[in-house]
């Protein structure tokens, strides 16, 4: 089993980077008998609800008991190669919530299923029109709802930069491999064949 983990904040290209690696000719051979597990499934409303009061930790951690449990099972059981993809992890946890005793048990599981974490950076420069004001949000209350919840413009700046900045002392913590790609020029193509290459490598 290989897989990788795809980091970033909301607008570092994700989605287009994940697009282009299931286009990508070596894809399939890749993920064998596996599957890719959404930012839905690996993360969910866990932004929301780490606000509300009185909610056991364990509670915000189950997407990644319940995905790791998955993954241990298909590692065990599967007679075909498996490859996996994670769109979000323990990263982006760690982003909003970063106390990494919480994560670092998850985190050697990962290393266990020979995982790799693929970090997409914004430059710091393009966060405004990257990550708040998203061309892909446009006729969205998407702006409007990230100035409400954090207060104000300079206020959602802010913390899209601490979050980047977690997730790189996250992966710094990790024991998963790291390679960080700066999406400022948006050649997901590119960086589909650099999350291939760096796949290659786990098998």
């Amino acid at each position: 089993m290989a897989g990788i983990l795809i980091e970033g904040v909301t607008g570092s290209g994700k989605t287009q980077t994940l697009r282009a690696l299931k286009h990508h000719r070596e894809f399939s051979d890749l993920l064998g008998s596996g599957r890719v597990f959404d930012e839905e499934e690996t993360f969910g409303e866990f932004m929301s609800e780490i606000q509300e009061q009185g909610i056991p930790v364990q509670y915000h951690l189950r997407r990644l008991e319940h995905v790791l449990t998955l993954l241990e099972r298909k590692s065990g059981s599967a007679e075909k190669p498996v490859g996996f993809v994670l769109e979000r992890f323990h990263l982006s946890y760690y982003a909003l919530l970063p106390d990494w005793d919480l994560y670092a048990a998850f985190d050697e599981r990962l290393a266990r299923l020979n995982c790799r974490t693929v970090l997409l950076r914004v430059p710091e420069p393009d966060i405004s029109l990257r990550c708040l004001d998203r061309e892909d949000r446009a006729g969205t209350t998407w702006s409007d709802d990230m100035i409400s919840h954090f207060g104000s413009r300079p206020a959602v700046l802010d913390a899209i930069v601490q979050s980047t900045r977690r997730r790189s002392e996250a992966a710094r913590k990790s024991r998963l491999p790291t390679l960080e790609i700066d999406t400022g020029a948006r050649s997901w193509e590119v960086y589909a064949d650099q999350v291939v290459e760096a796949w290659h490598v786990m098998k």
